[in-house]
């Protein structure tokens, strides 16, 4: 009976060690469900998960197209070192698919440097290269007129930045666009709206008008594209009285020496 017992106990003993063991390895073996949760647009399933793979990496590695949203998830997870990563590739890898992206990810996670970096880029390619894509859309109002009112944009005329703007408040008025239509289109869309008056004065075009000041409109000199300004009636009569009369009076003055009275504000 003892023995008996012995055994028996020894057998309980050892059936309850399996069940336990048996129980550890189904906790280790089954799915880890983690719930977060997440309010940040740019933060992705692709980017998380891309995030929580650098956590076991000695090296991280962050590719362009994804770096604003590991970014986010970095910030989210509280990952210095991939953040700081993140911000180095989107600083190096600027471009016309992803300067609107890379600027509006700096300004919420306050990368001044990046910030910087991207206006650096579309003061030199706003017209070259971001002018003729359809992420065009995505520059935001307030860095725009920022970027007209710097002498230090570049442009191969004011025609041609005139014609980016002009893109520009076509691609605000038509977000479902998927490719940036060709100049004709776009210079037919203005005509389309009512000719009482310009575009600048009627109620959807006022919010504009910041943006056609910047302009330095007395750069526009040949005769057909001030004849293409005057068809789609965008700039009031009086801007465009005033643009005729200074050219005028810089013929009648020397050329571009009426202009000088205003340097600061003519200067091309």
């Amino acid at each position: 009976m003892q023995s008996s017992g012995l055994i028996s106990g020894t057998d309980t003993s050892h059936t309850s060690h399996s069940q336990s063991h048996s129980s550890t390895t189904e906790r280790k073996t089954g799915n880890l469900n983690i719930s977060l949760d997440v309010q940040d647009k740019l933060v992705t399933q692709t980017s998380l998960a891309i995030a929580l793979q650098n956590l076991y990496r000695n090296d991280i590695h962050v590719d362009g197209e994804e770096a604003a949203g590991v970014l986010a998830a970095a910030f989210l997870l509280q990952f210095p070192a991939l953040f700081q990563e993140c911000v180095l590739t989107m600083r190096s890898g600027i471009s016309e698919t992803n300067v609107c992206l890379y600027y509006s990810a700096a300004c919420k996670y306050k990368q001044y440097a990046l910030i910087q970096a991207c206006e650096e880029w579309l003061l030199l390619n706003l017209v070259a290269k971001l002018g003729s894509n359809i992420m065009l859309r995505d520059l935001p109002y307030e860095l725009l007129l920022r970027l007209l009112k710097s002498h230090r944009l570049f442009t191969y005329s004011e025609y041609r930045l005139l014609r980016t703007v002009l893109y520009w408040v076509y691609l605000q008025h038509n977000r479902t666009v998927q490719i940036v239509p060709n100049s004709h289109h776009v210079l037919n869309y203005f005509k389309s709206f009512p000719k009482h008056c310009a575009f600048l004065q009627q109620a959807h075009g006022e919010q504009y008008i910041a943006l056609f000041q910047s302009l330095r409109l007395h750069g526009i000199t040949e005769s057909k594209q001030i004849e293409v300004i005057t068809q789609i009636n965008i700039l009031p009569p009086d801007w465009m009285i005033q643009l005729l009369f200074n050219h005028c009076e810089a013929l009648k003055n020397g050329g571009e020496l009426y202009n000088l009275m205003d340097f600061n504000t003519h200067a091309v």
